[in-house]
């Protein structure tokens, strides 16, 4: 290896100092080192970067190489900025005509900057092209293996081309380029992320943009990838673009006074081939494509396309983009084959990767995805090999594993099992678990969380309706939350988790990340009705419970960073933080809320928000959201409702609107006297139910949980409305049978939730007497219910009641009672004939027993 035999001197400068490559006397750029055996110069800062462009554009007075070398190749050694130390508003000075090989060996050019151009052709390089004559791909002109990061702004009347790498190219290679390259401008013909212009057989492979393209005109194309595509018949083959993919924004807005009309889409602006071959496969679009006027010219994939079908494959678009894949002539516009649109929640599960492969896994395909291998999930395929094959399984899903792991599923009783879970999760995390009964904590402390940034939870936790309560969580890791990360095939739904304090660095009610699924969970608590604490056998009311989220930087009622999907959830929780907080701390450009809303009244922090305390600049949805009035919030968070408005009917039915037609979404239902009057989500695990106790005649029917038992609490003779009972049967001469409240539980006794009425039924034919009158005690009062012909007393309440059962004294009762009046009387004689029928009576009872010994021996 060597330095190239030339270096730059003026008259002034005989000594050169170089700081990032720029010489801090002269201003001069500091040569590339030139290595003979591979015939490449080797770029290692933004000095040598000019310097090879001047060294390509003959630029004599920085290189003293008067004759321009276009078929020179560079190589990147390092990472490079283009700043120049000495002067922040030193501008690239673009490589012109470019015929040689360029390689970045994946490196990254930063600091990109063209505020000012006025070419025609425009791009950190203006033009790339091949010898016509050259037919081997691996002499052609190449660029390869780079990111660059930048901007350009144009003053340009009416530039012909513009790209973010390329302004024009013809039978040139661009292999896995990936442009950050900001494009604003006024009139511009054709516009492309990498490239503006393809005048001929261009081979564009593994390549992505994800800048911004904001225009106020183009006349004919903006494109992700590619503005314009035309061809040259100077050149022989057609152009290709494949495994290519846009996540950027391109909009562009109509200037008065200008004709014409422009196409714009997501990879290709406009294709201008007529029945020339075309390649334009196995690409797709996750970004956006707008346009103020001329909405009908704008598609998903290609705003305009006229070019042979056959090679326009295997491409697809995100949904929210309110356009088909491509437009142009007939057969193309409306082949929906060509370009598929697909949901977040399908690029996310890997199905998008799979089928851009063509469903290779040998290790041969471009598109990689983590999924469910341990390491952060991916919302889209990546051109990275580091990251995970996506298989797909026999049902159907996607893994990064080859082959389905044995399901396994733990049912989860006692608080004891319940620790246990991260562990479990380190072995295998995509383990499922349900809970089988509430879970509580007997006010413990837990200390580590289920699953983990390098190994996200990836399995269904079911929580089968129930509720975990009254534990302490502070993470040995410093976060702390009963979830530290959910990955993307993770879920976890249908349960309740209300504690005592969690404190940590980052803290939230359920998971520090999310990625996946978060379904029909309550986080701390607004639950009406007593429940029994464990912990002091003492009857509590849990409206006086919630969770305490502390976090020293970040909190959220639910999650600290939500980058998956929080849906038909609520937040009780109370979060204070010193950075942000909300239902989450921080939203995702790939996370969503929909169908949630916040019941606090208040919230402490440093950024705070109803629903988000902050998120990215391109968060995801926030969807149907409503807070309580008193929260800090705007349109962006949702709407603002009264404390009022949330305790009501019309709230609930507002929100069913929102789940109506879904499967997967169960309904809400609303109660005046539950929750304090706030919707509660219907499980799907609330179903109807009969529960019998036999013995003494008792029958309830109505929605709820499947587990629920039915528990008769027999009242006490002191207890006061046993007492009213008993009053009201004395006043009508009756005497009380059997009395007792009942109550529906889980198997822990714990109260099993219900919805809507529930139908009592009363058997009187389990009870010996006549007359029978059935009681139950609602508000303060006793009612009589009706008896039918069946001897069966039923009735539809709202909550379950004390009831009795009276019926007609017995011969002995009424004796009795008549002995005790007349005692309180004084008459004596009465005591004698009380004794009498006692006598009379142990006297029957014995000889009952002796007659049926004497039986037996016989």
């Amino acid at each position: 290896m060597k330095k190239d035999i030339t270096l730059y001197y003026n008259a002034v400068c005989k000594e050169h100092s170089y700081d990032n490559g720029f010489c801090t006397k002269c201003g001069g750029y500091q040569p590339a080192d030139y290595n003979e055996s591979t015939g490449s110069y080797e770029i290692g800062n933004g000095g040598q970067m000019f310097w090879f462009a001047a060294l390509v554009n003959g630029d004599g007075e920085h290189t003293q190489i008067q004759e321009a070398k276009p078929d020179a190749h560079g190589v990147l050694v390092s990472d490079i900025s283009l700043k120049n130390p000495a002067d922040e508003n030193y501008e690239w000075k673009p490589i012109g005509e470019f015929k040689g090989i360029f390689d970045g060996q994946n490196h990254t050019i930063s600091d990109f900057s063209m505020t000012k151009v006025n070419d025609q052709s425009i791009g950190f390089f203006q033009n790339l092209m091949s010898d016509p004559n050259e037919t081997d791909e691996a002499k052609k002109a190449t660029l390869k293996n780079f990111t660059l990061n930048g901007t350009i702004v144009t003053t340009a009347e009416a530039a012909s081309a513009v790209g973010g790498v390329v302004g024009t190219t013809s039978d040139s290679v661009i292999r896995r380029v990936n442009s950050n390259v900001n494009i604003g401008s006024g009139l511009i013909y054709y516009i492309g992320g990498i490239v503006g212009e393809i005048n001929a057989a261009t081979s564009i492979e593994e390549s992505t943009y994800s800048g911004k393209i904001v225009l106020d005109y183009s006349f004919y194309g903006v494109g992700g990838i590619v503005g314009f595509v035309t061809d040259d018949d100077t050149y022989a083959g057609g152009t290709k673009i494949k495994d290519c993919a846009n996540y950027g924004l391109i909009t562009y807005y109509k200037v008065e006074n200008h004709g014409g009309r422009g196409y714009s889409g997501g990879i290709t602006g406009q294709v201008a081939l007529g029945e020339e071959d075309f390649i334009l496969s196995d690409c797709y679009n996750y970004g956006s494509v707008l346009a103020e006027e001329w909405k009908e010219i704008y598609g998903a994939i290609s705003g305009y396309c006229a070019a042979k079908k056959d090679g326009i494959k295997n491409n697809y678009y995100l949904d929210t983009l309110p356009v088909k894949g491509f437009l142009g002539e007939a057969e193309i516009a409306n082949d929906e084959e060509l370009a598929k649109a697909k949901t977040a929640e399908q690029f996310k599960s890997g199905e998008e990767a799979y089928l851009l492969n063509n469903e290779v896994t040998d290790g041969s395909q471009v598109w990689y995805q983590n999924i469910d291998n341990g390491e952060t999930p991916d919302a889209y395929p990546v051109l990275d090999d580091t990251h995970g094959t996506v298989y797909r399984w026999e049902d159907g899903t996607y893994s990064n594993y080859e082959k389905e792991p044995v399901e396994e599923t733990y049912e989860i009783r006692t608080f004891e099992e319940f620790k246990k879970i991260p562990e479990i999760v380190k072995k295998n995390n995509r383990a499922n678990f349900k809970l089988m009964n509430t879970i509580f904590g007997n006010g413990k402390t837990m200390t580590e969380s289920i699953g983990s940034a390098d190994n996200p939870y990836n399995g269904t936790f079911d929580g089968q309706g129930y509720y975990v309560y009254r534990f302490d969580i502070k993470s040995s890791d410093g976060n702390a939350a009963l979830f530290d990360t959910i990955g993307a095939r993770g879920s976890v739904k249908n349960f309740a988790a209300f504690y005592q304090n969690i404190e940590g660095e980052k803290a939230a009610g359920l998971a520090i990340v999310n990625y996946g699924l978060i379904d029909e969970c309550i986080s701390g608590s607004n639950l009406s009705g007593p429940f029994t604490d464990q912990l002091t056998h003492e009857p509590k009311n849990l409206t006086e419970t919630t969770t305490f989220v502390k976090g020293t930087s970040m909190a959220g009622g639910v999650v600290v960073e939500n980058k998956g999907v929080i849906r038909n959830t609520v937040n009780y929780a109370k979060a204070t933080a010193s950075a942000s907080d909300g239902i989450v701390g921080k939203l995702d450009k790939n996370g969503s809320i929909q169908i949630a809303y916040s019941a606090q009244t208040a919230i402490e922090g440093g950024t705070t928000g109803a629903v988000f305390g902050t998120k990215e600049e391109t968060a995801g949805a926030v969807n149907n959201t409503y807070y309580q009035d008193t929260l800090s919030g705007n349109e962006e968070q949702g709407t603002a409702k009264t404390a009022a408005e949330m305790k009501s009917n019309a709230f609930k039915e507002e929100l069913n609107t929102l789940v109506a037609g879904n499967e997967e979404l169960c309904s809400w239902t609303w109660n005046s006297t539950k929750n304090q009057g706030y919707p509660r989500i219907l499980s799907s695990l609330i179903t109807e139910v009969e529960l019998v106790n036999a013995s003494k005649g008792v029958t309830v029917k109505g929605m709820m949980h499947k587990d629920t038992k039915l528990q008769l609490n027999e009242l006490e003779k002191k207890n006061d409305i046993y007492q009213a009972f008993k009053k009201y049967a004395e006043k009508a001469d009756k005497q009380v049978l059997y009395s007792a409240e009942p109550t529906l539980v889980y198997g822990d006794e714990q109260p099993a939730p219900y919805e809507g009425n529930l139908n009592v039924k009363l058997d009187l034919s389990k009870y010996r007497g006549k007359g029978y009158k059935v009681l139950v005690y609602r508000n303060n009062q006793i009612e009589e219910l009706e008896i039918d012909k069946q001897m069966i007393a039923s009735k539809d309440v709202e909550e379950m009641v004390p009831f009795a059962v009276l019926a007609e004294k017995s011969e002995i009762s009424k004796a009795v009672d008549h002995i005790k009046d007349t005692v309180k009387t004084g008459d004596n004689s009465s005591v004698i004939l009380l004794f009498g029928i006692v006598v009379v009576a142990g006297i029957v009872a014995g000889g009952v027993i002796y007659w049926r010994k004497k039986k037996v021996k016989k």
